[in-house]
């Protein structure tokens, strides 16, 4: 008894341990036994009709910050037939009045408002690169995130129906999705599908969800659907055409113009994409900024070619950055997906001058990791050629992040082989955030389509961060931190360096009214330059009966370039 009652607290601390994991990963990798249905809803939101009463139902809800039961709870259902999976949501919310939605354009920016999500993982990969998304808010605006990235067009991403209602208990939501707008798998037996329901609540600040995701988020740990039998693969494949005319007068001549795309998807996991004659100069690109840089900055490619499949050719702007392609001739692309593995090819081309041809695969290893391998061969009938080649990997162990990118190039004529490499570690916590980045470019690097801003370099940088959110009974939040760099010139001397505190600060009060503001303070070289500058920044808005106005204002004072910088933002906006 007393060699017990002397190791008593250390049992009792283990079994609140397991007993306290345990109850933390009992919401994670939940599952839920699909149900077909003969009768599918009508998509209005009442959620009366008989085909629900059968639906199994996804519930409680968590909140993803603190992995305990939302305040506010939410239940999901969910059936499927031959054509379209079919979801529905019951939101139930204490205060209803502050229900707050104000987003209507369709794939707009749902955050701030209240809406409800579904996150489909037809090949139940378990990762972000997986999920095919759906939002709806609470006065009916749709948002779609389709898996390998479609175009803006519904025309090319495919459509899929939603209705919501407004409640005495809160809103419902009901969601009509087709299996044909997202690739999937081919089988002729029942699987297991990835799946989760979300919900975020605009007043409180929660998003919570069916699967836990923990925060941040853990995509590993999605729920899953049980014994779906997807539709029979058709025989013929979905062939869509899509044309453009565009005419115009001017003093000195008339103008017309035409071309056509064709999209094509011969089976549920592969897509092909014809472009003839683009029409880019229709297309509202990402607004470059006007706040100085010393670097070339780079920006998101809004052209539907580019677009398309942007999941599998994107994020390798090192080799290829679209935006350096002003104008061409036409392009192909394919891609799709077997299981884990990504693949596509893509080629550009102007028939007078030049040809690029991309061609990327990638593998989603473990829980949390991915491995990638791509090449860019660029010909141009003036300048040469010029060929590069880049692997990355990314992975995370339990809050542990690492990774590294390793390229290089050959290039026509003297000096045409070079090199860049970089690795990175990190720790991703609720909380504490941090990462060390080293990496190089050598002086022979050089990339013609690729986006690479700086000189040949070497050098190290350091990102660290603490964050508390939803003080004060779900009103305030904030965070501080420092980011700090030092690169040299490849062959030696200063090139750049940084540091930079950071602190910013948010509060709410509920959905009536909040603001916001930041300051950060930076102290920097650029070869023979030295800075010093002090940023601040604040934002307000306030919600009234029939609008919403906000405003913020933006403020930097210092010295850059050895002279004396100022640089004012204001902006209002009302919805």
């Amino acid at each position: 008894m007393k060699r017990w009652g002397k190791t008593a607290p250390l049992w009792i601390l283990i079994w609140l341990t397991v007993i306290s994991t345990f109850a933390e990963e009992g919401y994670r990798n939940r599952r839920i036994q699909a149900v077909r249905t003969d009768q599918p809803p009508v998509i209005d939101g009442k959620l009366d009709d008989p085909c629900w009463r059968k639906a199994p139902r996804a519930y409680p809800f968590i909140d993803s910050y603190t992995s305990k039961l939302a305040p506010d709870q939410t239940e999901a259902y969910v059936i499927y037939d031959e054509k379209a999976i079919y979801v529905a949501f019951k939101c139930f919310d204490s205060h209803p009045e502050q229900i707050k939605a104000t987003e209507t354009k369709r794939d707009g920016n749902p955050w701030g408002d209240d809406f409800v999500e579904v996150a489909i993982d037809p090949f139940d990969i378990g990762q972000f690169s997986g999920r095919n998304v759906f939002k709806v808010n609470a006065i009916g605006t749709r948002f779609t995130e389709i898996r390998g990235g479609r175009a803006d067009k519904a025309e090319w991403k495919g459509d899929w129906q939603a209705a919501v209602r407004r409640t005495e208990f809160g809103w419902t939501a009901e969601m009509a999705i087709p299996w044909d707008i997202m690739d999937r798998p081919s089988s002729d037996k029942p699987i297991t599908m990835g799946i989760n329901f979300g919900r975020s609540q605009a007043r409180t600040g929660i998003f919570s969800f069916w699967s836990d995701l923990g925060y941040p988020f853990h995509h590993e740990w999605n729920g899953h659907l049980v014994g779906v039998l997807l539709p029979k693969r058709k025989p013929k494949g979905v062939l869509k055409v899509l044309g453009y005319t565009f005419g115009g007068v001017k003093p000195d001549r008339r103008m017309l113009r035409g071309g056509v795309n064709f999209r094509y998807r011969p089976a549920s996991q592969l897509n092909f994409l014809l472009t003839i004659n683009p029409d880019f100069s229709n297309v509202e690109q990402e607004v470059e900024t006007i706040d100085f840089s010393y670097l070339p900055r780079a920006y998101s490619d809004k052209r539907p070619f580019f677009q398309e499949g942007r999941e599998v050719f994107g994020g390798k702007e090192q080799i290829f950055y679209s935006r350096k392609i002003i104008w061409m001739d036409g392009g192909l692309k394919g891609y799709g997906r077997r299981g884990r593995w990504s693949f596509g090819v893509m080629d550009c081309f102007d028939l007078d001058r030049w040809n690029a041809l991309l061609i990327t695969v990638s593998r989603e290893v473990g829980k949390a990791g991915s491995f990638g391998v791509s090449t860019v061969n660029y010909l141009d009938s003036k300048e040469g050629y010029n060929q590069t080649a880049y692997l990355t990997y990314y992975g995370r162990f339990g809050k542990i992040t690492t990774g590294f990118n390793i390229g290089g190039s050959l290039t026509e004529g003297e000096n045409g082989e070079g090199s860049f490499g970089s690795g990175r570690i990190g720790w991703m916590g609720k909380n504490l955030f941090a990462n060390l980045t080293v990496g190089y470019i050598s002086p022979g690097y050089e990339t013609r389509l690729g986006f690479m801003p700086s000189k040949p370099y070497k050098g190290i940088g350091f990102n660290i961060g603490y964050s508390v959110r939803r003080l004060m009974e779900g009103r305030l939040s904030m965070g501080v931190g420092m980011r700090a760099n030092d690169y040299n010139h490849y062959e030696g001397g200063d090139y750049r360096s940084r540091i930079s505190p950071w602190f910013w600060t948010g509060f709410s009060e509920g959905t009536r009214w909040g603001f916001g503001t930041s300051l950060q303070f930076e102290k920097s070289r650029f070869e023979e330059f030295k800075d010093t500058v002090l940023s601040g920044g604040m934002n307000l808005w306030k919600r009234y009966d029939l609008f919403e106005i906000s405003g913020s204002l933006s403020l930097s004072l210092g010295t850059r370039r050895e002279e004396s910088y100022r640089f004012i933002k204001p902006s209002i906006k009302v919805t």
